[in-house]
């Protein structure tokens, strides 16, 4: 990818499939596979060897049956809250195998495969496969029979406000459905996958300047409301049609489901999505906790497809962008993270 100082627009017949995104841009890739802890014997063992011949340096093995997230972080480390286990690496580091939990008290065991270097997407259909090597030979040395579920999760990480800080320079981003950019390299996935798009910023209301201290009182719902209506606004404006303004204290977890819902557990607000159905723009409002943070999230709808993700996550900077105006949050001192994510997941 070539670096280049210019602003972010699109061009020529890529229109819908090429975005230019700040070169701070940070790339992840992991996949996550579950299986009954049914297991005996020293299968550990055995699976390190097996990442070893297959060229995987990052993994961890989870027994627990929490929710797994991934994030950024220079040094290596795992944070256990009462519903997650997040877990925070470097992809240009190496951390070998980690074992969390004895296995003694989960119903599942997760292993969390790890890419590793400076190029996570060209690379990513290759790890795909190479992660699918060592899940056959593990299941043919535990004589797996069930099958597990595979999951495939990538995302991009940028703050949306770095050209107003000066930081001009962006790189050039192909964005395509995971199913059309593995095929091209030549690998077919299962009819069965899931496919799952989205993506999601977040401010912290005590960030926000004291115009908008209305949003942290008591008197906060109401000025929610009003802000989830510029909201709507924008989101129409911009050409966006399926995405939520959600005020919270939790992490979001995102899911595909049969049925659309919204609901809490815990440290985590739980959002599904349901299957081949039209989107809105939408609202919630923690009503168990004071919200402390502001969550933007922009959906894949139906009518939408899978095509034209580039085009549609300018649209949602557009609005972010906007947004971040009308909340009067400073760009010189504040960034605005946005994560854009692709995942896939089938049982292997």
């Amino acid at each position: 990818m070539l670096a280049r100082s210019r602003p972010i627009y699109f061009a020529g017949r890529y229109q819908s499939q090429k975005v230019y995104l700040p070169t701070s841009v940070r790339e992840n890739h992991y996949l996550l596979y579950q299986f009954a802890n049914d297991y005996q014997g020293d299968w550990l063992t055995y699976l390190a060897r097996s990442c070893q011949t297959h060229g995987i340096d990052n993994a961890c093995v989870v027994f627990s049956d929490k929710a797994v997230k991934v994030r950024f972080a220079d040094e290596f480390h795992l944070f256990e809250t009462p519903a997650q286990i997040r877990v925070f690496y470097s992809p240009l580091h190496r951390i070998g195998l980690q074992v969390l939990g004895s296995g003694q008290n989960s119903q599942h065991a997760q292993i969390l495969f790890l890419a590793q270097g400076g190029s996570l997407r060209e690379g990513a259909c290759d790890f795909h496969q190479r992660v699918l090597l060592v899940i056959s030979e593990l299941k043919q040395r535990v004589m797996m029979p069930t099958a597990g579920q595979l999951s495939d999760r990538q995302h991009l990480t940028f703050d949306v406000l770095a050209a107003q800080k000066g930081h001009k320079s962006v790189t050039g981003h192909y964005l395509r459905a995971l199913p059309a950019r593995y095929q091209q390299r030549g690998f077919s996935l299962p009819p069965v996958a899931g496919s799952l798009v989205y993506s999601v910023a977040h401010c912290c209301m005590n960030q926000l300047p004291d115009d908008d201290q209305l949003l942290r009182s008591h008197q906060g719902k109401t000025a929610f409301e009003a802000l989830f209506q510029q909201f709507a606004f924008s989101c129409q404006q911009h050409g966006v049609d399926s995405a939520y303004l959600i005020a919270a204290n939790q992490e979001i977890v995102v899911q595909q489901a049969d049925n659309a819902d919204i609901s809490e557990q815990g440290d985590t607000i739980r959002l599904s999505l349901a299957r081949d159905s039209r989107q809105k723009v939408q609202c919630y409002w923690s009503e168990h906790h004071r919200p402390s943070r502001i969550y933007f999230l922009f959906t894949e709808s139906a009518v939408q497809g899978n095509s034209a993700y580039a085009a549609r996550l300018q649209k949602h900077m557009d609005v972010l962008r906007e947004m971040a105006g009308r909340l009067a949050i400073n760009p010189q001192q504040q960034a605005l993270t946005l994560r854009f994510y692709q995942a896939l997941s089938y049982p292997v």
